[in-house]
């Protein structure tokens, strides 16, 4: 599986002076950019960085929960 980026497959199919939009031509455009362009194979995260990565998403979003907090805080005191 490859993930690309929509604008990297238009601007090849571009420069292949490919301008039918159907789903064979489609087809061909991508296959051909598949095999001309050279990828680094994807590997997955190992464990302990997806615990990082869970940690600092926990963290961020007790950090935007906590400002929503205050916020809301603050407006109620406004209110009284």
């Amino acid at each position: 599986v490859m993930v690309i980026n929509p604008r990297a497959a238009k601007n090849f199919a571009r420069a292949a002076m490919e301008r039918n939009k159907t789903d064979k031509a489609d087809a061909l455009i991508l296959a051909l950019f598949a095999e001309t362009m050279n990828y680094p194979l994807w590997k997955r995260p190992s464990d302990s960085a997806l615990s990082v990565r869970y940690y600092a998403r926990t963290i961020n979003t007790l950090v935007i929960d906590k400002a929503r907090a205050k916020n809301h805080f603050h407006a109620l005191q406004a209110c009284i």
